[in-house]
């Protein structure tokens, strides 16, 4: 709890500076609401830093979420899911935005510590969807994930504060 009270006092006092009226914040909608007490920990890209960082839920929270997200300007919207074929399968499935993705994500692999083969393993209908829509740099990062069997679970990145960038999802990719 402690480490709780801590991040939120951190978000109160970096807020109290930073909140101007009629502006349109950077949003980041994260899969995962056990990352909550650790959201000061994410190593955000420095456009990023001050987001306004809200839970994705279930159900109907779910869908204000999304109604959310439909409102926002993509500049301004990103997704944070695990890093593995299903997550960013579901980043491409948001068709706007970004996705948040490890910065070097070409480094981790089959060797990381963290890694999650059995749950790569869960996900091979997600991989043949994210392969058959992705181009470039999505693309790139779904043969990677095949060929290390790599899922990255966000708690994880978070936890070792993995420094993450934004890859624009294009639409149709």
């Amino acid at each position: 709890m402690p480490a709780e009270i801590a991040a939120i006092e951190r978000l109160l006092k970096a807020g109290k500076s930073k909140v101007r009226r009629n502006r349109i914040w950077e949003q980041i909608c994260a899969e995962n609401g056990g990352l909550m007490p650790y959201w000061a920990d994410l190593q955000l890209p420095e456009s990023w830093q001050d987001s306004v960082i809200l839970y994705r839920g279930h159900r109907e929270n779910a869908r204000s979420v999304a109604e959310i997200g439909r409102n926002q300007p993509a500049q301004k919207l990103a997704w944070f899911y695990d890093f593995d074929p299903a997550g960013q399968a579901l980043a491409l499935d948001q068709a706007k935005g970004s996705t948040l993705v490890p910065e070097k994500w070409q480094e981790f692999g089959c060797h990381t510590p963290f890694n999650q083969p059995k749950t790569y393993r869960k996900h091979s209908a997600a991989l043949r969807r994210l392969k058959a829509r992705a181009s470039g740099e999505f693309l790139a990062i779904a043969e990677h994930m095949e060929d290390e069997e790599l899922a990255l679970m966000q708690e994880h990145m978070v936890l070792r504060r993995v420094p993450l960038i934004t890859l624009a999802i294009v639409p149709n990719s």
